[in-house]
């Protein structure tokens, strides 16, 4: 692995994307696939000391196209590599080299836009990995699932987990099957959101909402088996090799708690029941709390627990989250009030539509944006007894208030 970088002097000078020959790696590894998410490599300042940490046979086949992806993801700082395969070819060791893409995690120069694609990417990466190809049978639930999957979302909340595990400073292999398990949580929730019996929107990220397209029967499967991959991967022994099982356990029920009855799904039934009501602010607090606030909380909470977070780090952490998922949907309230609808990828004014009241109800405008902000300052104040590796949780908090969408 040494021969990786010879000569120490490889350190890199952007956050783009760069290119690097691995083939001495990969005849190390003496394996002819690698298993997309079981190699991580502890990155030290330059890239003289890296070494393998650990990994895995085994590789998940796919069945889309003549390529597939594998992701290596190395910690501190946060990178992935990605190695391009062809399918079916087993090449002997060091027949020629392999290409991996590297991506290298946030850097004091590096805008918090670069950092959100970069890791965005990744997660996406891993996705694609994991669920199955559109030929799978059944094709059309595997196409639905797809659809709304990869249509465009932000992957806050896996990039929260993903960067709380930094911030804690000690990322497990674990990290991306964890933060992933949270995007199809959330996926599984807009496509049932949108259905004509909650609140029948027709566009969603600028594309027509998955019962549009697939029919309502469709949708409702395809976001249940989201619901339920979402546990698979945090069960997946492959995926989860090395995890204490009470460690393992813990991450499970924070996934639970955080979107069940006492979370997402209990905040969506809040809401339901207080259209067209003269609802008062405790009870809109209570709401958001619980629709959008308790799946963030989760997020930041599991990434925390994945790297091996002390009880106080914990509690910190958590106070954070709860403060960003405050400022989240007190952003997403103000954009349905000033945002187009090129901007939020569906109609805007809905709430007021529906009924609904929100922070600018209460608040107006302007006010909502100040309460925003000072749940941002809030937030970051939490933050005060983590070093610089939890920035990228410092500028999530600033981006969340200042997006367009």
């Amino acid at each position: 692995m040494h021969e990786l970088i010879a000569d120490g002097t490889a350190s890199p000078t952007s956050a783009e994307e760069r290119l690097i020959a691995v083939e001495p790696l990969l005849a190390d590894l003496a394996m002819p696939r690698l298993d997309a998410q079981q190699h991580w490599f502890p990155v030290t300042g330059r890239f003289a000391n890296t070494h393998a940490a650990e990994y895995s046979e085994g590789a998940r086949h796919e069945a889309r196209g003549e390529r597939e992806s594998n992701c290596l993801t190395a910690q501190e700082p946060f990178v992935t590599l990605r190695a391009d395969l062809k399918r079916g070819v087993h090449r002997p060791a060091r027949s020629r080299p392999q290409q991996l893409y590297l991506d290298i995690g946030f850097q004091p120069d590096m805008d918090i836009r670069q950092y959100l694609e970069q890791q965005r990417e990744a997660v996406d990466r891993f996705l694609d990995s994991v669920i199955p190809a559109v030929q799978t049978t059944p094709t059309t639930l595997h196409e639905s699932m797809r659809y709304s999957l990869f249509a465009g979302g932000k992957r806050v909340r896996p990039i929260l987990a993903i960067a709380a595990a930094e911030a804690v400073g000690n990322p497990a292999p674990t990290i991306m099957p964890i933060a992933c398990s949270l995007e199809l949580i959330h996926t599984y929730s807009l496509i049932h959101d949108d259905l004509p019996a909650m609140d029948n929107d027709d566009y969603r990220r600028g594309k027509p909402t998955n019962h549009k397209v697939y029919g309502e029967a469709m949708a409702i499967l395809a976001g249940d088996a989201l619901l339920t991959m979402a546990f698979e991967l945090c069960s997946r022994p492959d995926l989860m090799k090395g995890c204490d099982p009470a460690r393992q356990v813990q991450l499970i029920q924070e996934l639970a708690y955080g979107s069940g009855n006492m979370g997402m799904v209990g905040g969506q039934v809040l809401d339901i029941q207080a259209e067209n009501k003269d609802i008062d602010l405790a009870t809109l607090r209570s709401i958001h709390k619980h629709k959008t606030g308790m799946l963030i909380r989760a997020a930041v909470r599991m990434g925390a627990i994945t790297a091996g977070a002390t009880p106080k780090q914990l509690d910190d952490l958590t106070g954070y989250a709860e403060d960003i998922g405050l400022a989240f949907q007190i952003a997403d309230d103000v954009l349905n009030v000033t945002g187009t609808r090129d901007e939020l990828g569906k109609n805007p004014n809905t709430d007021a539509q529906r009924g609904k009241k929100t922070y600018p109800t209460f608040y107006g405008v302007e006010g909502a944006r100040k309460l925003a902000d000072e749940c941002t300052t809030r937030a970051i104040n939490r933050l005060g007894s983590f070093g610089p590796a939890a920035d990228p949780l410092r500028e999530l908090a600033r981006y969340i208030t200042s997006r367009r969408n």
